[in-house]
């Protein structure tokens, strides 16, 4: 039940979206983040909570990465300005 984080352009394309409305993807997501944000703050035997969280931090969701963020207790990365 683990791995539907997505943290590139490509495994995006690959993996994940093949056009339409399928809300299997954002479903999967929401109920492990979920998962892993309980378990994180029950204690995290073995590390597993943490472990996903650190995916879904970098996740290209922005909601999803802000939310894992929030939970591990880290700053949103910096905004680099165009050049």
């Amino acid at each position: 039940m683990s791995g539907h984080w997505v943290t590139s352009a490509a495994e995006a394309k690959v993996r994940r979206f093949s056009g339409g409305v399928d809300t299997r993807v954002r479903r999967d997501a929401l109920r492990e983040i979920a998962l892993a944000r309980a378990l994180y703050r029950c204690g995290d035997h073995q590390g597993l909570g943490r472990s996903i969280l650190e995916r879904y931090a970098d996740d290209l969701h922005g909601h999803y990465a802000r939310h894992a963020r929030a939970v591990l207790g880290r700053a949103a990365p910096r905004a680099t300005s165009p050049r």
